[in-house]
């Protein structure tokens, strides 16, 4: 644990990496316009973090929950 938490204290925070998150990026958050713009709403969990974490939810429900490959396109 002491050798995770100092590697993630030292991780840049640089504004491309860290910053603001949705914190919920689950598909069923996120619209998709018919030009290809996205909506993002529900921001109850919202806050500052790794961006990464929005992509790894957002992966996470897509593949490891199981949902058919026709219904991840759509996302």
């Amino acid at each position: 644990a002491a050798r995770t938490r100092e590697a993630l204290a030292n991780l840049p925070r640089t504004p491309d990496r860290f910053g603001l998150i949705h914190g919920d990026l689950h598909p069923a958050n996120v619209r998709c316009r018919g030009d290809d713009t996205l909506t993002l709403f529900d921001f109850d969990c919202c806050g500052y973090d790794w961006r990464a974490y929005d992509l790894a939810v957002f992966d996470w429900n897509a593949y490891l929950e199981r949902r058919p490959k026709g219904w991840r396109n759509t996302r």
